[in-house]
């Protein structure tokens, strides 16, 4: 899916703008040459910068060539939906207009057309218009998108009913990261920022479900040393994301460690409050099966001596987990992954490859919650899934 898009479908978005931006200028052979080859230069733009940050990862040049390719695509994203909602609209008016003389003609209302051709001057000029509009609106919905991207994430509360949840869990505070991705984009100033708003909640226990990092961890220590400063009364917990295998997994999970969190592959922790116990279970990401085949998830071993417990929580990267872990009676799945599509309506394109994309959902007799994600990927844009650090508290059913 990831390579169609890349390969397939991102190209055919930036042939699309490019042409119904182009062909409808009065311009020369020449200039449609050249405006060509600035869309081409700004579609290899962000591809050319991450090939070149493995040769020069610790240089700044390379960042801002990565992060201006982005930028673009996010923008010809965006451009490409506007566009492509007025083209639309524009042939519904036509088929309309047609049915309208079909219907006419039926019924033997239909006079003799007798006014003038259509000016197609006036046409091209009215094309060249609303593309200077919708280039304006979809300017400002990036510069939008970019400011709600840098903007420190907003606190989300979600109650979580469980049933037969015993007094002691009962208001259990778990406050979820995810999706951080710190690297080109997010910064230290950013990760502290977050550090600041998790540890105003006050949590019993701190979990991050995957994708820490955008790089490899020599380059990012200073960036991610200010999460060794969370705090949670029960620990810090982490499962790995896709993208801790595509940046040197054994490296990430020392550095993880030096940072206070304890990973879980395939592993659990019971937390005991009182007489009541909760279980808090862990599997890493699917790409362990290609990167990593010696953790690749295992749920029955995640599940191998587990005592009776009375509420049980899954950790899982990716939202389709939860079609298992349905089947072994965890009471709640957290996952991240989608970043809530991180720009609409992309985000419904997520529904491709997962169940769910955003939010609490009860599948079977399982609630799961997909963070829309704390950080950002990618283009630095946020339009309609605002980035967000999650409280989840524990309730009776």
């Amino acid at each position: 899916m990831f390579f169609a898009f890349v390969f397939v479908i991102v190209p055919l978005v930036y042939l699309y703008v490019g042409r119904r931006l182009i062909e409808p200028m009065a311009f020369t052979r020449g200039k449609k040459a050249v405006a060509w080859l600035v869309i081409s230069f700004i579609f290899i733009l962000p591809y050319s910068a991450r090939y070149l940050r493995r040769y020069q990862p610790f240089a700044s040049w390379d960042e801002i060539l990565l992060n201006a390719g982005y930028i673009c695509l996010g923008f010809f994203g965006i451009l490409f939906i506007t566009i492509l909602t007025r083209d639309v609209l524009l042939a519904l008016a036509w088929l309309l207009r047609k049915a309208g003389r079909v219907i006419e003609n039926f019924h033997g209302t239909n006079r003799r057309f007798t006014g003038t051709p259509q000016n197609l001057e006036r046409r091209r000029f009215l094309v060249r218009s609303s593309n200077l509009g919708l280039l304006a609106l979809s300017g400002g919905l990036a510069g939008y998108g970019i400011h709600e991207a840098m903007t420190l994430p907003g606190v989300v509360r979600v109650s979580v009913p469980v049933k037969n949840l015993p007094g002691d869990l009962e208001g259990f505070r778990i406050v979820q990261l995810s999706d951080l991705h710190v690297g080109p984009t997010i910064k230290r100033k950013y990760v502290a920022g977050v550090v600041r708003i998790a540890n105003e909640l006050e949590p019993d226990v701190l979990v991050l479900t995957g994708d820490l990092s955008e790089g490899r961890p020599g380059a990012l220590r200073q960036d991610v040393s200010p999460l060794s400063e969370l705090r949670a009364k029960s620990g810090k917990l982490l499962v790995t994301g896709n993208h801790e295998y595509y940046n040197g997994i054994k490296g990430w999970l020392q550095e993880i460690s030096r940072l206070g969190f304890q990973v879980l592959l395939n592993e659990h922790l019971i937390i005991q409050r009182g007489t009541a116990r909760l279980l808090m279970a862990g599997v890493p990401d699917p790409q362990a099966r290609r990167l990593d085949p010696d953790n690749a998830p295992d749920l029955r071993k995640t599940l191998k001596d587990v005592p009776e417990c009375h509420a049980k929580i899954l950790l899982a990267h990716r939202p389709h987990a939860i079609f298992e872990s349905s089947q072994h009676g965890f009471d709640l799945q957290l996952s991240g992954h989608t970043h809530g599509g991180q720009i609409f309506p992309f985000n419904y394109m997520q529904l491709l490859r997962e169940p769910y994309i955003a939010g609490l959902h009860l599948h079977h007799k399982t609630w799961i919650y997909v963070s829309r994600g704390t950080g950002v990927w990618g283009p630095p844009m946020r339009v309609g899934a605002p980035a967000e650090v999650t409280q989840i508290s524990l309730v009776k059913a």
